[in-house]
């Protein structure tokens, strides 16, 4: 071999080595153990959200029945106090004065029935955020093993500019009335969160901060399909930061949920009652019905305000206050551990049908707006069916349950999510560095140190090109030997 042979040849040798230290062999595309997270759909199947919604409608209602109610009984007194004004000199100021006393006393139910409708749109705002956080946070779930745990076929409908982008602050407040809408059926605006105080902002964080990341990793994913792997390191970056924000928010929410109940004005109308009940029968005495036509007008009309205040008690009596989580009849019951494995067993065997639509329904319009789209799917929900079917990985969130009555409640097992079962790089504490879509990124785009090694390899070729050549032979060990060093 001649010196030009021998110079090409190591030339050759040296690009391949190179090479190699650029691109190194593609990843094998095997999902990541990416655990757990199948419990947080099973907790909201069975028309739980339905039932919620129609507790709410029901409560709402029965608030509202009850006001006018008191309204009534006030439009009964003031026909009372005119009545009696009507009446004898001392007869008519012992009736006033009492009524005076009754009138107080309705005052004091307006008060309960006012307490309670003030807490009702903040108790609707957490209410919502259970819903709709939940449900997006288990399609997030299974969009991760979908298009992360392995290398996906995501494809973005648009492919005439960068294909990832993070969604800014504007769009996702713009998407979140929808996003409630779908997940609820509530009518609620970034406007009612707001007015929630810390818990309608924590709220609103669950839902927004699960639906970002969805829209997030399906850009990040139909990238990589596309072969933009530096928005998919982009990606990665942006999306690993919203993991650990996102873990915090579900243990805040958690415990906004389990704290947050509707108030009930059963007690402070009762209490009322009875000083009502006292009023009335003072003026009753003092001016009885037989004692003139004044005083039978102000004793029909106290009958009107008596009957318009046992309609308010009726009204509010027979519904159920109840607390968002634990304690008596919660508007989200308990899952059962026999339930929770019923559900895993459905997914297996319904797959998509075993879901609650609105979970799909979520899904499919965060892909719509992230304008992803899979090939061959019409919908995202066989996709979130398939990883629940996985079933319970090695038993860890059937541990969460309950030893003794073998139930959860949901603030319990968001808080368990967040904590428990994202140990180790699990469930909401996944490394994306694990994922083949990130490695296979890693590999197509070189560090910035490893091109500065190239830089300098091709300028080594360039100087050694133009050396005076020499008649040198070298064995193939020798080649290889001289290049790494």
């Amino acid at each position: 071999m001649n010196s030009k042979q021998a110079g090409i040849q190591k030339t050759i040798i040296g690009l391949l080595v190179l090479a190699l230290s650029i691109c190194p062999v593609s990843p094998v595309r095997a999902g990541p153990i990416w655990e757990n997270g199948r419990a947080y759909t099973g907790m909201l199947v069975d028309g739980a959200v339905e039932t919620a919604e129609a507790t709410i409608g029901h409560l709402e209602t029965a608030i509202q029945v009850a006001e006018a109610a008191v309204v009534a009984a006030n439009a009964a007194l003031f026909s009372a106090r005119a009545a009696a004004a009507g009446a004898s000199g001392t007869a008519a100021a012992a009736a006033l004065a009492a009524i005076g006393a009754a009138e107080t006393a309705v005052a004091t139910a307006e008060l309960a029935l006012a307490g309670a409708t003030a807490a009702v749109p903040a108790t609707v705002v957490v209410a919502a955020g259970a819903i709709g956080g939940t449900l997006i946070g288990e399609a997030l779930r299974g969009l991760w093993e979908w298009s992360w745990g392995l290398v996906s076929d995501a494809t973005s409908s648009d492919t005439t500019g960068p294909i990832y982008a993070s969604a800014t602050s504007a769009e996702m407040e713009a998407l979140l009335p929808t996003l409630v809408s779908i997940g609820t059926g509530f009518n609620l605006t970034n406007t009612d969160f707001l007015a929630a105080g810390s818990s309608g902002l924590i709220s609103q964080a669950f839902i927004t901060q699960g639906a970002h990341m969805f829209i997030g990793a399906s850009l990040g994913a139909a990238a990589a399909t596309a072969g933009r792997f530096d928005e998919v390191l982009t990606a990665v970056a942006d999306l690993q930061g919203e993991l650990i924000e996102y873990r915090s928010t579900v243990e805040a929410f958690a415990g906004v949920l389990e704290n947050t109940s509707f108030q009930s004005p059963v007690a402070g109308l009762l209490a009322a009652r009875t000083n009502f009940d006292s009023a009335v029968a003072e003026a009753r005495a003092a001016c009885p019905a037989a004692a003139g036509s004044a005083c039978s007008a102000m004793n029909t009309a106290l009958d009107n305000a008596v009957a318009a205040f046992q309609s308010a008690q009726d009204a509010v009596g027979t519904v159920a206050f109840p607390a968002l989580v634990g304690g008596s009849n919660p508007v989200f019951p308990d899952l059962t551990l026999l339930r929770f494995n019923q559900f895993l067993n459905d997914t297996a065997s319904l797959g998509a049908a075993a879901l609650p639509g609105q979970e799909i329904a979520l899904a499919d319009r965060l892909l719509l707006e992230a304008g992803v789209f899979f090939p061959g799917m019409t919908s995202f929900g066989p996709a979130i069916a398939a990883y629940d079917a996985l079933g319970d990985t090695g038993g860890k969130e059937s541990a969460l349950f309950d030893a003794v009555t073998g139930q959860i409640n949901l603030a319990d097992l968001l808080r368990g999510s967040a904590t428990t079962l994202s140990l180790n790089g699990a469930w909401l504490n996944i490394d994306l560095e694990q994922s083949p879509v990130t490695q296979e990124a890693r590999a197509a785009v070189p560090e910035p140190s490893t091109l500065m090694l190239l830089g300098l390899g091709v300028l080594g070729l360039f100087g050694y090109g133009r050396r005076r050549q020499k008649v040198i032979r070298y064995s193939q060990s020798d080649v290889i030997r001289s290049v790494a060093v």
